[in-house]
């Protein structure tokens, strides 16, 4: 059953004064008007319609659904592996030991003390932590000055010496092989927010499996890009062709007909070469409670060096799955976290701190990565950031610097949303390859965002011939964009509601998760609430 408009406001109010427990505006949140994207949105709620807003609500760690657990055991102690915090000795291969212990073991808990633990005393390519199993958690004693902290103090190395992207993260999370497999052809069509495709055939599928929904076909350059045509210069459209690499988990199969957990965030046409392949990947691994701190002391300028750009890389996760990062500082690092092909994700209550640099967090590719109650002090060149097929990636109250800017990196990442955050907007920081381009497809919401930095009065976003070309974003949508006076050349916009102000419902996350759950989840009223405690001190 769709909640009521009354229903509604009276569960964004409780959401709306948590908010102002966190310092918000009173002023101008009373001043909230309802925009008729929200009213749609509404509407066609399941009545088979498309909405102009996608839905967002399918992100986070077991979808938003359940809270962050609370692993206690089976645990490994570092402690008894050799890594004694203070102490002045090297703790790597000690903390390698005990990950290595949890993971024979078939999961558990590696617990710090607090206090430092020395994580290098020389640079190099291979001195980093691994881990390649599921249900293994990293936990220390908290992120603050009495809690845990993991300490770098030597960058490491280009794997290919002179190349600029292949300096690796000091530590490093994914399974042993994430090679996929083809498993069927889709047949038929199946719109965006629907739940259901149909294949060729379904013997290798199971309830309960997770799949890559794949296409690279250049004959779909009209189904994504309507009735714009893409630059000659932009390569990979017309050599590879539009690629598409959407998660989803299978809970029903009846025939040929397979019904995912998630909606469709593209449009399936049975004229193109769509594929469902599997999704290897690590499931219930976490990392909380410490600060990971790098020696990053540099003046950073942009593609440089291959040290400026990732000799200072903290966390990697690859094809990880109803996982999480909670309780974290990242400080003093050029390039602080990056998820690929993860899904189902959660980072709460992190902050990047210390010397600026290259990229704050990004994901690319998966489904449903939540990055949220977070923020980027530090203000790196890249602010938040998606690429590489990404869909359904949320940023949810998350801040950054006034000199950074949103990130698309390229190569197709769709459906983005930018939820109640702040931070600067300005032209030149989205990045990737000119052959990647544009940098982001349809999808990209930006929802009571409030601009507190850049110069430009006026963004076009699908100019050419300035700033090499960048920033370009297919028919994105702003609702509620506030703060530093804007414009936008609304010819290359998909919408734009409420330019100066902002609207209800404050976070279109929350209001999506309350629509499709029946009800404001406690767990992240909680999270919301301990964030806000956090930030004051």
């Amino acid at each position: 059953m769709r909640a009521s408009f009354s229903t509604y406001r009276l569960i964004a109010l409780v959401f709306s004064l948590a908010v102002l427990l966190g310092g918000c505006e009173e002023q101008e949140i009373g001043r909230a008007a309802m925009p008729k994207s929200w009213a749609n949105f509404l509407e066609t709620r399941g009545v088979g319609e498309e909405a102009v807003l996608p839905d967002f609500s399918f992100a986070g760690y077991h979808y938003s659904e359940r809270p962050i657990p609370e692993v206690d055991g089976p645990a490994f102690l570092v402690r008894d592996f050799g890594a004694i915090p203070d102490d002045g000795k090297l703790d790597l291969m000690a903390v390698q030991g005990a990950i290595d212990a949890a993971s024979k073991a078939g999961g558990g808990v590696v617990l710090f003390e607090g206090g430092r633990y020395l994580m290098n005393s020389e640079g190099g390519i291979e001195k980093r932590l691994r881990l390649a199993a599921s249900n293994v958690v990293l936990k220390g004693m908290g992120s603050g000055l009495e809690g845990t902290e993991l300490y770098w103090p030597r960058h490491l190395e280009p794997e290919v010496p002179g190349k600029m992207y292949s300096t690796p993260f000091m530590i490093e999370v994914s399974p042993k092989s994430t090679q996929e497999k083809t498993l069927t052809k889709l047949i038929g069509r199946a719109k965006k927010g629907q739940f259901e495709i149909r294949v060729a055939d379904a013997s290798k599928l199971s309830v309960g499996d997770w799949i890559t929904l794949r296409l690279s076909d250049p004959k779909a350059i009209k189904l994504f890009f309507g009735g714009r045509t893409p630059r000659k210069e932009w390569e990979r459209s017309w050599t590879q062709g539009v690629q598409v690499a959407e998660r989803h988990q299978v809970v029903a199969i009846d025939g040929q007909a397979v019904r995912f957990k998630e909606p469709l965030q593209v449009d399936v046409e049975d004229a193109h070469d769509w594929t469902l392949c599997s999704y290897p990947a690590l499931e219930e691994v976490g990392l909380e409670g410490m600060r990971l701190t790098g020696d990053w002391k540099g003046d950073f300028v942009h593609h440089r060096s291959a040290l400026d750009d990732g000799g200072w890389s903290a966390l990697y996760l690859k094809n990880v799955r109803n996982g999480w990062i909670r309780d974290v500082e990242f400080k003093n690092w050029n390039y602080a976290l990056k998820m690929s092909a993860c899904s189902a994700f959660s980072v709460f209550r992190t902050r990047l701190t210390g010397t600026p640099g290259h990229h704050g967090v990004q994901a690319r590719g998966g489904y449903g990565v939540l990055v949220g109650l977070s923020s980027d002090q530090a203000g790196h060149f890249h602010g938040p950031s998606v690429g590489y097929q990404s869909a359904s990636t949320v940023y949810w109250r998350y801040d950054y610097g006034s000199k950074s800017s949103f990130d698309a990196h390229s190569t197709f990442p769709y459906a983005t949303l930018l939820d109640a955050c702040s931070g600067g907007w300005r032209y030149g920081r989205s990045g990737g390859p000119m052959a990647g381009m544009p940098n982001h497809m349809r999808g990209l919401v930006v929802w009571n965002f409030k601009r507190t930095g850049g110069k430009e009065p006026k963004f076009d976003f699908w100019r050419s011939g300035e700033f090499d070309d960048r920033d370009l974003f297919l028919e994105p949508v702003f609702v509620g964009f506030h703060g530093v006076e804007t414009e936008f050349n609304l010819e290359n916009m998909g919408l734009v509601e409420s330019l100066g102000k902002r609207v209800d419902p404050l976070s279109l996350f929350e209001a999506q998760l309350m629509e499709r759950t029946g009800g404001v989840p406690g767990f992240l009223v909680e999270e919301l609430e301990r964030w806000n405690a956090e930030s004051k001190k």
